[in-house]
């Protein structure tokens, strides 16, 4: 494999995962609650101390509201960059990645039973990781990689 193909499979691989794992720990705060929980115990600290609200909104963080809005986007993306950087390694497996995903997906979005939730998104994690074992190299599952 050239070494821009290999670069460029990395980097969508890694940038996908991130991208799952940010979906998946914001679907579960949610799901829990710990987001609002947190906020409504930084308020009552703020209010206590008679600082006031400060300008801070409802239920739970900006940055955590912002991800439940284009979550489902972002984990199509992630979706599509993981079966990319299997799919770079061998094209056979880009049909299983990409199943991989689905069972994530609907695990996530489709259900609000929590241990479902996490154990849909571990088979899909748990799928994907070995498709992208088994699309590596002989000579780099042996542990003996060569230096181009």
């Amino acid at each position: 494999m050239k070494r821009g193909m290999k670069f460029s499979s990395r980097m969508s691989g890694i940038l996908g995962i991130v991208g799952c794992i940010v979906c998946m720990g914001s679907m579960i705060l949610a799901a829990v609650g710990v987001a609002g929980a947190i906020v409504s115990g930084s308020m009552s600290a703020m209010s206590m101390s008679g600082m006031g609200m400060n300008g801070m909104s409802g239920s739970s963080p900006g940055w955590l509201e912002t991800i439940l809005r284009f979550g489902p986007v972002i984990l199509l993306v992630s979706v599509l960059l993981v079966t990319l950087s299997i799919g770079i390694r061998r094209r056979g497996f880009i049909i299983p990645s990409l199943v991989g995903g689905v069972i994530m997906y609907l695990g996530m979005y489709m259900t609000t039973n929590i241990p479902l939730m996490v154990s849909s998104t571990v088979v899909g994690f748990v799928l994907w990781g070995v498709l992208y074992v088994k699309s590596m190299p002989r000579n780099m599952k042996s542990g003996v990689a060569r230096r181009l």
